[in-house]
């Protein structure tokens, strides 16, 4: 179980990461890329903070590390769309 979570959220992991930079390839330098990266490394310790305390009923046991690795898998998803949503944005309000 935990190797197949541990899969799975590696994989979610590597399409953030590409996503992530396909964002701020597009961006322009300066303000909008300083958002994207202060965004970015709140939004990490925001999922690994969530994951942590979601998994911690189960520590000592077998269970915490599918647990954390299922949410951080779940929380990553998430952040994958939202970066979706802004790489794919062409109205006026886009991240730019």
């Amino acid at each position: 179980m935990n190797l197949c979570a541990e899969y799975h959220f590696v994989a979610e992991d590597l399409r953030l990461n590409e996503l992530y930079g396909k964002a701020r390839a597009k961006l322009l330098k300066g303000t909008g890329m300083s958002l994207l990266v202060k965004s970015q490394r709140a939004w990490l310790s925001f999922r690994d903070a969530t994951c942590e305390y979601q998994s911690q009923g189960y520590e000592g046991g077998t269970l915490r590390a599918s647990v954390a690795l299922n949410c951080m898998n779940r929380l990553t998803v998430e952040r994958s769309r939202q970066l979706e949503e802004h790489i794919s944005c062409t109205t006026p309000g886009c991240p730019r």
